[in-house]
């Protein structure tokens, strides 16, 4: 349903093969490095260019580690790492760069220490010698949302999709799941939606969940007053995070046709296989404790009959 761009998989290419990954050398002329951020908006990571003034792995690596702490130039973004967290420790071992932080790590929201983690793993494995990086919170692996140790990751694990910005607007044929009548399964609802290159296609989906249908028989899953905090999608999960007005439809016993309007809805867009939500930055219910898959079984089915079952 979704097509990407040709210019965006061209220049996506492009700067794939201008990045690179670390452990190879590199010619004068395509010395510069950058440094990965995160814009205002907080739902993806950027760059700014940046030379190093050393060369070695090790001296290196304690280079950018200085330099991401320190604010960016370009007015508008803001650093990945926190002010208050503090890196404890960082070794190189067999082209692994592991890096200890301390306590207040773990105290990012979920969205924002995913773009952390993904700005990190961009800047450092940049450099020569360093081919992917672990990372540990007070020398305990860091664990994602089921509780299971990340591990080693590499810039392979990100993938930006950076075709948004080639375009002032964009123009898109979406798949809505909004609920039936009688609230317990979701419908389908097709309609062209127009939305700023600067706006996620992520945001863009969610606002039109929040408007509500426009078809008849379909009724609303989210309140007129659930808010869209931040949405972004890393490793093909997408992370959404709501203001409390979220749960208000998400009543006892009812919580999964508003969860998977959002899950299916969102399932449409190619690169998205999972979706993780979140109330204020925090799985504030049991329910939302998990990430979640394609419900198919949610969906009704039409009934419109075939000549085998008229």
């Amino acid at each position: 349903m979704f097509q990407r761009i040709s210019k965006g998989l061209l220049f996506l290419t492009v700067m794939i093969l201008f990045c690179g990954c670390g452990g190879s050398d590199k010619k004068e002329e395509e010395s510069e490095y950058s440094l990965y951020y995160i814009n205002k908006e907080g739902t993806k990571i950027v760059t700014e260019a940046y030379e190093p003034e050393t060369s070695t792995t090790e001296e290196m690596v304690a280079e950018f580690i200085e330099a991401l702490k320190k604010d960016p130039e370009e007015v508008g973004i803001k650093k990945a790492l926190p002010e208050e967290v503090i890196v404890v420790s960082q070794r190189m071992e067999e082209k692994v760069l592991y890096i200890s932080f301390d306590s207040t790590y773990a105290m990012m929201d979920r969205v924002e220490e995913i773009l952390c983690r993904a700005a990190l793993v961009k800047t450092f494995t940049q450099i020569p010698g360093v081919e992917c990086i672990s990372i540990y919170i007070n020398d305990q692996p860091l664990r994602n949302s089921n509780d299971q140790p990340v591990g080693v990751l590499t810039a392979d694990n990100f993938i930006e999709d950076i075709s948004r910005d080639l375009q002032s607007r964009h123009s898109q044929e979406l798949t809505l799941y909004f609920a039936n009548k009688t609230g317990d399964k979701l419908v389908e609802e097709t309609r062209k939606v127009s939305y700023d290159s600067s706006t996620p296609l992520e945001k863009a989906i969610i606002e039109e969940l929040i408007k509500g249908p426009q078809k008849e028989g379909s009724y609303p899953t989210l309140s007129e007053d659930t808010e869209l905090i931040s949405a972004s999608v890393v490793d093909n999960i997408c992370y959404v995070n709501f203001n409390e007005a979220f749960l208000k439809t998400s009543i006892e016993g009812m919580e999964k046709i508003p969860v998977y309007s959002v899950v299916n809805t969102l399932s449409e867009v190619p690169g998205i296989s999972k979706v993780q939500i979140v109330v204020n930055g925090k799985a504030e219910k049991e329910f939302l404790n998990k990430t979640y898959e394609r419900n198919l079984d949610i969906i009704e089915k039409s009934e419109v009959l075939t000549e085998e079952e008229k």
